[in-house]
């Protein structure tokens, strides 16, 4: 017996709008986070290319992730906010919406985050869907629903306009028609599923694991209707599956074709780089370990990583169809991501929901077995329930409370502004394009913008700068037209993120230079000292950790920004002051 369908509780609909009304909330609160300074590398991308497409030019010129489909969505959804503002006054011309962009980007990310939100949402409901349709029971939707809800990794990501909250909604709706291959095998589930599965490559390349249960439910339906051997293979279903991830792919990504040079390069570069190069701050011994540990452990709640384990060799057991489809990409899936160097919590994502709804079909095993005919069995298990989701929900709610605190990189910022002149040269940690990844987002002066970003675009070999190069002059043509309260010659301390070492960057080079301050972050200063960092580049670990060390032990420290777990976001900033008085005696 269905605990939701007895007849002595009739408040399933109610529940499943409290738990989406729940995720919601978890994901909406705190969404203004860092604003309006984007922290969030892979989303200031986003934004900016989507924005960027309103030049004419709607070449991404950069196919890392992809990324593309949500770019164009994206820039769709801006197109309505320039002409929403537009026919009210508050843009009077292209320019005019793309200053007030540069001058405050706040609610471009408002709104990028919001339709994130959304997604993160409706992916709740499409758990919850696979629960009561696939899975047949409404209990396990619902528990289904309300973990994912809570998910700390979940609800964290879901606050930043980031590929794989959106990538992590393709498998969930893939899986309505996947399961139908093995059911009717009709030639329009193919075609969906493989439609799917391509759309969903254009938004990232893991999508493409997707195949594996596919191909699943395709020998099951061949199997099942005892055609023969040969009809795996040589069967309509597979030439329509090929023909629509292709066709899905291309609508998500028409460049891949049209530019086919620069994807062909940018694809083998991202391989290259999460099988083989690795990245600074996102190596570990055991990946495998470290999606257990961390990305599931923390990422949903120990108890609930238990649960679902429990669920996969239940479901191990049971072998029917749903069971086996899902098995399926999750093993693969996530065997596949823990063979990278590369290991993220966030690259979990698309399996998460399977991964519980199989501790979810656990949990209405036990309460169908051993609590429904029991007297305050149904009471029983609810409070297990709320005392299972204590612990993510507790996290959920610290991280929307950090979210909504200002970031360690703001707090510096408005000290800088406060106590050091503009113009005073200041060295700073920084990324390869971006600084506010790593370090305060002061502004840099108009000359070393353009040094930076369209002398080096045009001579360099950073493909970042030479695929933003027009947009990057655009953006200087406009940057010159808004009055900047202070700025400073900034000297880049760009992170080594694969063992390349800039013998410039150095305390005496500094100085040589008339750099007065140096500003470190610990998202760069800790990553040289990973054991695995050490390993992979140990002459760029050991020059760069005795840069770090010259900086603490020869420079006085004037300010300190630590990192408050559970209280704000953001690295801690050290800024520091060059003593030349004392180094000339």
């Amino acid at each position: 017996m269905d605990y939701i369908k007895d007849n002595s509780f009739k408040y399933g609909t109610f529940l499943l709008a409290g738990i989406l009304l729940l995720a919601f909330v978890l994901r909406v609160w705190g969404i203004s986070y860092g604003m309006p300074y984007p922290y969030n590398l892979d989303e200031k991308f986003l934004v900016n290319h989507s924005l960027a497409f309103g030049t004419g030019d709607l070449n991404p010129h950069v196919f890392d992730w992809p990324g593309t489909l949500l770019m164009y969505v994206l820039f769709v959804i801006f197109v309505f906010y320039f002409l929403a503002g537009y026919f009210t006054g508050n843009f009077i011309s292209t320019e005019d919406f793309a200053i007030s962009f540069i001058s405050d980007p706040t609610n471009f990310y408002l709104i990028s985050r919001c339709f994130t939100v959304l997604i993160s949402t409706l992916t709740v409901y499409v758990t919850y869907y696979i629960g009561k349709k696939i899975y047949n029971s409404r209990t396990t939707g619902l528990i289904a629903a309300l973990f994912l809800a809570v998910s700390p990794l979940v609800t964290g990501i879901a606050h930043f306009t980031l590929t794989d909250t959106h990538l992590t909604l393709i498998p969930v709706l893939s899986f309505i028609y996947i399961y139908q291959i093995v059911k009717a095998g009709k030639s329009k589930y193919y075609f969906f599923s493989g439609l799917l599965m391509g759309l969903g490559m254009s938004i990232k390349y893991n999508a493409a694991a997707l195949i594996v249960p596919i191909l699943t439910a395709h020998i099951l339906n061949v199997i099942h209707n005892n055609p023969g051997f040969l009809k795996i293979v040589f069967h309509k279903g597979i030439l329509l599956l090929f023909f629509s991830v292709v066709q899905g792919f291309i609508v998500g990504c028409p460049f891949s074709i049209i530019d086919y040079s620069a994807f062909y390069h940018d694809i083998l570069f991202d391989i290259s780089r999460v099988t083989e190069m690795g990245n600074i701050n996102a190596e570990y011994t055991s990946p495998f370990m470290f999606y257990i540990k961390v990305a599931l452990a923390k990422g949903i709640g120990i108890a609930i990583t238990v649960i679902c384990f429990i669920g996969v060799v239940y479901a191990i057991y049971r072998r029917n169809s749903a069971n086996i489809l899902s098995l399926s990409f999750i093993i693969f899936y996530f065997a596949y991501i823990s063979s990278w160097k590369v290991s993220i919590d966030k690259y979990l994502l698309p399996i998460i929901p399977f991964i519980i709804i199989n501790g979810a079909m656990f949990l209405t095993f036990i309460y169908n077995k051993y609590a429904s005919n029991v007297k305050y069995g149904r009471i029983f298990f609810v409070i297990g329930i709320f005392i299972i989701i204590a612990y993510p929900l507790k996290r959920s709610i610290i991280i929307d409370i950090a979210l909504t605190n200002s970031d360690t990189r703001s707090l510096a910022k408005e000290w800088i502004e406060n106590n050091i002149p503009g113009g005073t040269k200041i060295a700073i940690d920084s990324g390869r394009v971006d600084i506010a990844k790593f370090s305060p987002p002061i502004n840099d002066t108009p000359e070393n913008y353009y040094n930076t970003f369209i002398v080096k675009a045009k001579s360099g070999d950073n493909k970042y700068l030479k695929s933003g190069e027009e947009m990057f002059n655009k953006y200087f043509q406009l940057l010159n037209k808004i009055p900047v309260k202070i700025s400073y010659p900034l000297t880049r301390i760009v992170l080594s993120s694969y063992g390349e070492i800039d013998k410039n960057i150095s305390l005496q080079r500094f100085m040589d230079n008339g750099v007065r301050y140096v500003v470190v972050s610990s998202y760069a200063y800790e990553g040289y000292l990973s054991d695995t960092y050490k390993s992979n580049h140990p002459e760029a670990a050991e020059y760069y950790t005795e840069f770090y060390q010259s900086i603490n032990e020869e420079c006085i420290l004037i300010n300190e920004f630590p990192s408050e777990v559970g209280k704000r976001l953001g690295p801690t900033i050290k800024i520091y002051k060059i003593p030349y008085e004392e180094s000339k005696r």
